[in-house]
């Protein structure tokens, strides 16, 4: 009798064990998925403040800004494709299934993206714009503020963010009024 209770208490402890064990895994994995994702679209903002003249508050004229943009664009796309397998990426999409749309603009603008650079009058695709400004407010509302204050580029980030929802809105209202 005693052989057996020993063995079932051993089971017993063993199966708690393996529960913590996987869900310390899984809440690892999706903190971590949380993070990638963030820095992911940090660098996309990165992208936009490197594209826009500082004096002129507009898109630089200079091509080697939006080469730059444009390939950035294109490893973001890869690199959210490779976050796809992680845990947190169906919460994301759960959360915001337009997730799903934004990866698809992404691959419609790498695939245009060497036409686009030769229009004289180079304009950013809000469309894009507007999906990752929506993450970013979603995540920076779950992520500790650490991560908003410990690098000095968050705060460019976030006022970059300001002017280009304000201009995004201003254009959305003169078109409406035309």
């Amino acid at each position: 009798m005693q052989d057996i209770f020993l063995t079932v208490i051993t089971i017993i402890i063993s199966m708690i064990m393996a529960w913590f064990t996987a869900s310390y895994a899984i809440r690892k994995n999706y903190k971590e998925g949380k993070i990638q994702l963030f820095e992911i679209i940090i660098r996309y903002f990165i992208l936009l403040i490197n594209l826009f003249d500082k004096k002129t508050s507009k898109i630089s004229e200079d091509n080697v800004s939006k080469r730059l943009y444009s390939s950035g664009i294109s490893i973001i796309e890869k690199d959210l494709r490779a976050l796809i397998t992680n845990p947190y990426f169906n919460k994301l999409i759960e959360k915001n299934p337009k997730i799903s749309k934004l990866l698809v603009l992404l691959q419609r603008n790498n695939i245009i993206a060497q036409d686009i650079l030769k229009e004289p009058k180079y304009r950013l695709d809000f469309g894009i714009y507007n999906m990752f400004s929506e993450i970013f407010d979603a995540l920076k509302k779950e992520l500790p503020k650490k991560y908003l204050t410990k690098d000095p580029i968050y705060k460019e980030v976030l006022e970059l963010k300001k002017s280009l929802d304000k201009q995004m809105k201003n254009d959305f209202t003169s078109d409406n009024n035309e």
